[in-house]
This record gives structure tokens, sequence and C-alpha cells, in this order.
């Protein structure tokens, strides 16, 4: 830890400003010396895997996988979200930001491991689309200012406008996570007039509990291995209610500036990602999702990602790796596509 400090404080002269060029970092100021910014965003992919915890390593990954229902026509997961991001300056150091999702999702059978699936037209699919979960936020400095070191805070509330995991057709199509919930964070980053940026986020996760309607066939997770594995349901169903969870995300960003003049700005970048949310829990009763008895739904992911400035117009596009470690999680074996766009004044 001593050597890990000593790193940091060495080669923090030379990070470079940022502004709200990545994916998933909420910097202190993103947009600065202007009043406004909307961005739109796009994610797709498709998950064809379940990380279980089952300690079953295959294809060469570090991660526990299943395929469900394997051997037998498995189950695929596409999911397309469109996202509207507006922010403005309401002070001088507080940004208020809107985020605005559109989410589409289909679940259909396909080939085992043969990467085919229904067409967009096939009947037998179910789909689930419509608005996602909408995110108010704040945040703004803390400590320090721009372009030296900077400790900034965020708070978010999420409203519960998508469809939730027991609302949707089936779980797996859930547009939204069904809950109410509050995001506080503290971001990290620094200044100077060198050629790399690093940004650190920590951020936490309350879902409130609520009252829902659980099928006894709903399925929750995977269990098993990649030759033999089933889904696993709810223990409890009918009228229940849903206990809180909890948990937290995390994100850490290193970028190299490769091109740069007055009005230019192209950024080589790569976020590691980490999440975690404590058990499912229905009417006091552990699911018991994860054969290890490790319940908790966990991923660590790796995001490569290009910037590109040119002064009030900013485009990133990066690719999310698929799971590389991971518990009670859909699995996006290929990773997602990401592209953001956001112009600022």
């Amino acid at each position: 830890m001593k050597r890990l400090l000593a790193l940091i404080l060495l080669v923090w002269p030379a990070f470079a400003p940022a502004q709200e060029d990545w994916l998933n970092l909420q910097v202190p100021d993103p947009m600065p010396g202007r009043r406004f910014e909307v961005a739109g965003q796009i994610l797709s992919g498709e998950s064809d895997l379940w990380a279980n915890g089952a300690f079953q390593t295959d294809y060469s990954r570090n991660t526990d996988l299943v395929v469900p229902n394997g051997g037998t026509p498995t189950v695929s997961v596409k999911e397309l979200a469109m996202e509207v991001e507006l922010r403005g300056r309401v002070w001088r150091n507080v940004i208020v930001e809107a985020d605005l999702p559109l989410v589409l999702t289909e679940v259909s059978a396909a080939v085992a491991l043969a990467g085919t699936s229904y067409p967009p037209d096939s009947p037998n699919a179910l789909r689930g689309g419509g608005l996602g979960d909408i995110r108010l936020g704040l945040r703004g400095p803390w400590l320090g200012a721009a372009p030296g070191p900077q400790l900034g805070w965020s708070l978010g509330l999420i409203a519960p406008t998508g469809q939730g995991p027991f609302d949707s057709t089936t779980p797996l199509a859930a547009t939204g996570d069904g809950r109410w919930q509050v995001q506080p964070g503290l971001v990290c980053g620094g200044g100077g007039d060198g050629d790399l940026e690093a940004w650190i986020q920590v951020q936490g996760r309350w879902q409130f509990g609520r009252e829902a309607w659980v099928s006894s066939l709903a399925p929750l997770g995977y269990t098993g291995t990649v030759q033999n594995s089933t889904y696993v349901t709810a223990k409890t169903s009918g009228a229940v209610w849903l206990n809180p969870r909890w948990g937290g995300d995390a994100a850490a960003g290193l970028g190299w500036n490769w091109y740069r003049d007055a009005d230019q700005r192209h950024t080589l970048a790569v976020e590691l990602l980490g999440h975690w949310l404590s058990p499912w829990v229905i009417d006091g009763v552990d699911q018991g999702l994860v054969d290890d008895g490790t319940e908790d739904e966990c991923s660590v992911q790796v995001e490569p990602e290009l910037q590109a400035h040119f002064g009030a117009f900013t485009a990133v596009g990066g690719w999310r790796s698929a799971v590389l470690y991971g518990t009670g999680v859909p699995d996006p074996y290929w990773g997602q596509l990401i592209f953001n766009a956001s112009y600022a004044f």
C-alpha cells in the first residue's frame, strides 16, 4: 500500500484535467466554463452465459460460468439502451443532471454455443421495452480546484420508471430495477499540464424495499455447470415483500492524451469497473442463487475507450468487456459496445 501511494504521489503532477470524457466516471466539473450540456448514449450487447460462482472455470476465462439450460437450446438476452443526458450549472460549482433512458430487451431461445438466436420478428421471443429508470443527480467539487487535484461528491436518486424484474414478462427482460434507489458517491482526480489524466470513483447504492407479485416460475439466475445447468426460481412467491438491497459501484480510469492543441484533445483511456449488490431476499428469505453460498451479485469488467474533443463537442466510444469475474449476473460473452456524444454551451 505504501509503495502504491508513493507511486500515485510521484506521477500526480503529470495528470491532466479531465472533462466529462469518461463513460462511467462523474468528474466534479464536467463542463468547465459552460452552463448547459446535452448528451446521448447508446449501449448494445448480448448475454448468452451466466456467472454463477460455481467454481467451474470454462472457456479459458477467469470466472465461473454456466450456459442457461446447457446442452439444450439456451437463453439469449439482447439489450439495446439509448439514453439522453441533460446537465446544467445551477450554482457556481454545482451541477444538476437528469438521465432519461430507453431500454429494449429480447429474451429468446438460442442454439447452445452456436451464437444464433431467433430473428427480430420471431413470435417466440419475449420482449420488454420502454422507459428505463430515470436518474436525477447533483455533483460538484468538494476540495481542490481544476486544473489541480480535486475531490468531488455526487448524489443520485433513481426512480423506478422502468419495468422491474417482476413487472416485465420475465425478470431477464426487465428494463429497470423496479425500486427507488439512492446513490451517494465520491470521486477524486488530478490536474496539471501533462499527458496523463486519472480519476477514481466510488458510489454506494441503496435499493428500497417494495411490495410485489412474484411468480413461482420467475427465473432469478442459473446454477450448475456449462454442461448441465438449470435456472433458480423464487423460493417465496405470490404477494411478497422485496427486502431492501444495498451495494456499491466503483470505477477507475487512466487516460493518455496522444494529441492536444488549443481546441482539440484526443485521448486513449481505459476504465476498470466493479459492481457489488447484496443477495436477493424476498419476505425475509434469502433466495440462495449461487452454489457455493456466495449469493452476492458482483462483477468486474474493463472498458477501453477512445475520446475525441472538438471544443464544446465530445465523442467517446468504448467496448465493455465480458465479465472478468462475477457471481449472480448475466455475462455478455463478447462484451458490449458503448458510444456517447455531448455538446456543452
